[in-house]
């Protein structure tokens, strides 16, 4: 199977990033955000969150790493893609 081919422009790439960026925060906060409090808070509607602030911090790493990680992800993908090591063969 053939590798996604990415520009080699660097203008290019960066209009990737930058278009990438705004629609991804657009997505999680529409869509990824209430299926993660759908699985946090219990069925019934109450939560042990709001009692406790150790719980609270956590669900809010998890809130931030939604936001974080997927944008810094694509930018490692296409600024530092994975090249083939050329060696030497030993005869």
């Amino acid at each position: 199977m053939k590798r996604l081919q990415l520009p080699k422009n660097k203008f290019a790439r960066l209009a990737i990033i930058i278009i990438f960026v705004p629609i991804w925060l657009y997505f999680s906060e529409i869509v990824l955000f209430d299926i993660y409090e759908f699985i946090i808070y219990l069925p019934n509607g109450s939560t042990p969150f709001f009692d406790n602030p150790s719980l609270m911090t956590l669900r809010n790493l998890g809130l931030i790493a939604i936001l974080i990680v997927p944008p810094i992800l694509l930018t490692k993908f296409i600024w530092f893609p994975k090249r083939p090591k050329i060696t030497r063969s030993k005869d």
